[in-house]
């Protein structure tokens, strides 16, 4: 079973990211779950994970921008890099907690963005064995994911 972790906070995008690779793929060999903030997978997604509640995925596709969390009564206290760096390096933190556990760590990530690489550098992203893909070509990130999931 390809199991497929993205975050993307555009449902659009993350449905059309899903059909594709349901389409690619085939709908019964992979299970796609979609989470849409940093929140969601930094409190919830990560502590399932630890708590063995969850297997891994074998990809992890993440969109950079992303907001901390859905705007509610009870939201979720952001912590302090979240005020300091806002929703525009989201997804770079989020690669970054993946490094630090074991079992993920060594996961193929593929981040994509809308940003320009000058936009990435001016945030210190360092590229490390994350894949950077432009959020303008859909396809792309598609073939990347399924390069990711043969090899």
């Amino acid at each position: 079973m390809n199991e497929i972790l993205i975050l993307e906070d555009d449902p659009r995008m993350g449905d059309w990211l899903k059909q594709q690779l349901e389409r690619r793929l085939g709908e019964d060999n992979c299970r796609i779950e979609i989470l849409e903030t940093e929140s969601e997978f930094r409190q919830t997604w990560l502590d399932e994970y630890c708590g063995k509640r969850r297997p891994a995925p074998r990809v992890i596709v993440i969109d950079v921008m992303l907001p901390w969390t859905h705007p509610a009564k009870n939201q979720p206290a952001r912590p302090l890099e979240v005020i300091e760096g806002g929703y525009i390096r989201a997804g770079l933190r989020c690669q970054a907690e993946i490094v630090k556990i074991e079992g993920l760590k060594n996961l193929p990530v593929i981040l994509y963005t809308s940003l320009t690489q000058d936009d990435l550098n001016k945030l210190k992203w360092e590229e490390s064995d994350v894949l950077y893909v432009s959020k303008d070509d859909g396809e792309k990130i598609v073939d990347e994911v399924i390069k990711a999931l043969a090899s």
